[in-house]
């Protein structure tokens, strides 16, 4: 085993996972390389993930690789945070300061709001 190699060690937080390099201590809440994790629906059987590239896609935790749909970019654009509201309603942060509320099986917004301060 190369010496210069570190142990590297994930820990969740908050809906995020981050890392520690090897000498440091386990209740030390430094973190890098943090990384948000999917949200994760009320009942477990689906998540939300954002593809870093603006799309977010609605994903089955019970089947590998099992995508119910990708949400097109004309209803959710570049989503940088989901929460669930229940299992079929989840309320989204989108760029531009705006939150969308949306139906899993809608094609349009429950509600689509923009703080105008910005």
């Amino acid at each position: 085993m190369n010496e210069d190699l570190e142990e590297i060690k994930k820990h969740y937080y908050n809906g995020k996972h981050g890392v520690h390099h090897s000498g440091q201590d386990e209740d030390d809440p430094a973190c890098t390389a943090w990384t948000t994790l999917p949200a994760l629906s009320p009942n477990g059987k689906r998540f939300l993930v954002n593809d870093r590239s603006g799309l977010l896609s609605l994903i089955s935790a019970n089947s590998e690789d099992l995508t119910y749909r990708t949400f097109t970019r004309n209803l959710i654009d570049y989503a940088y945070a989901m929460i669930w509201e229940d299992d079929n309603h989840f309320v989204a942060l989108l760029d531009n300061y705006r939150v969308i509320k949306v139906n899993i099986r809608g094609t349009e917004p429950i509600f689509l709001k923009r703080d105008n301060q910005y």
